[in-house]
C-alpha cells in the first residue's frame, strides 16, 4: 500500500517553539540542507541549546534529585539492551571513555569501591553479569553453582559430574575420589558415562587410554 505524503510539513522548533513550514524535498535537496544546517550550527550554536555549554552544580543536583529512585520498566530495559547488542566502539571512543573514567576517579577517590559501587552485593540472579547457574570451562567441563555444598570452589561452583555421582550414591564424594568419563568426553555427564574411583586409579585409567590411542 502506498501512502501519499503531504506536500508541506508544519512543526514547531523544540528550542524557540516558532512554527516552521517545510515543503517536501528531494533526497538530494535534503542532503544539501542537512549539510548546510550542520555547518551553520557548528559555527553558530543555538541560543537555547547546550552545545559548548556545561550544566551548573545546581542544575546537576536538580536533575539527580528528579531521577533519584526512578525505576525503568522491563520494556525500556529490553529496548536499551537490544540497542547495545552488537555495538562496537572505535579505538578513539574507547580511549575517550577511559580518560573520562580516570578523571572521574581522580576527582572522587573510592567512588566505585565497596558500598559506593552500584554493583556491590549483587550476586547470582541479581547481578547484571548473571549467565545462569551452569558455566562451561575452556576444557569442556561443566560447573554448577552450588551454594551450601561443603566442597565448592572459591567462587561457589562444583563440577556437574561430581554432583550427579553424589546424587546417585546418596552421599558426598571423598577428597580422594574422582569421577571418570568412560567415553573421554568431559562434557558428557550422563550417569551411564560416569565412573567413581580413587584418584590413583583414575590416573592409571587415563594413562592406559593414552597408551591404547598410541
Amino acid at each position: 500500500m502506498t501512502i501519499a505524503l503531504p506536500k508541506t510539513f508544519e512543526f514547531r522548533c523544540l528550542f524557540c517553539y516558532n512554527l516552521i513550514i517545510m515543503k517536501q524535498k528531494t533526497q538530494e535537496h535534503k542532503d544539501k540542507l542537512s549539510k548546510s544546517l550542520k555547518e551553520f550550527f557548528r559555527n553558530n550554536p543555538h541560543p537555547k541549546g547546550m552545545l559548548g555549554k556545561k550544566h551548573t552544580k545546581e542544575s546537576k543536583l536538580k536533575t539527580s534529585m528528579a531521577l533519584k529512585g526512578r525505576v525503568m520498566s522491563e520494556e525500556t530495559r529490553a529496548k536499551m539492551g537490544a540497542w547495545q547488542v552488537g555495538r562496537k566502539f572505535s579505538s578513539e571512543t574507547k580511549r575517550k571513555i577511559s580518560d573520562a573514567q580516570k578523571k572521574r576517579h581522580a576527582r572522587n577517590p573510592g567512588i566505585m569501591v565497596g558500598e559506593n559501587n552500584p554493583m556491590f552485593g549483587l550476586r547470582g540472579k541479581r547481578s547484571p553479569a548473571w549467565k545462569g547457574s551452569e558455566v562451561i570451562r575452556t576444557d569442556g567441563r561443566i560447573l554448577v553453582l552450588s551454594p551450601g555444598h561443603p566442597n565448592v570452589s572459591v567462587r561457589g561452583y562444583m563440577r556437574k559430574s561430581r554432583l550427579i555421582a553424589e546424587k546417585a550414591l546418596g552421599r558426598y564424594l571423598k577428597t580422594n575420589e574422582a569421577v571418570h568419563h568412560n567415553n573421554g568426553n568431559v562434557s558428557d555427564d550422563r550417569n551411564c558415562n560416569l565412573l567413581v574411583c580413587t584418584k590413583s586409579y583414575h590416573t592409571w585409567l587415563h594413562a592406559k587410554m593414552r597408551k591404547e590411542r598410541g
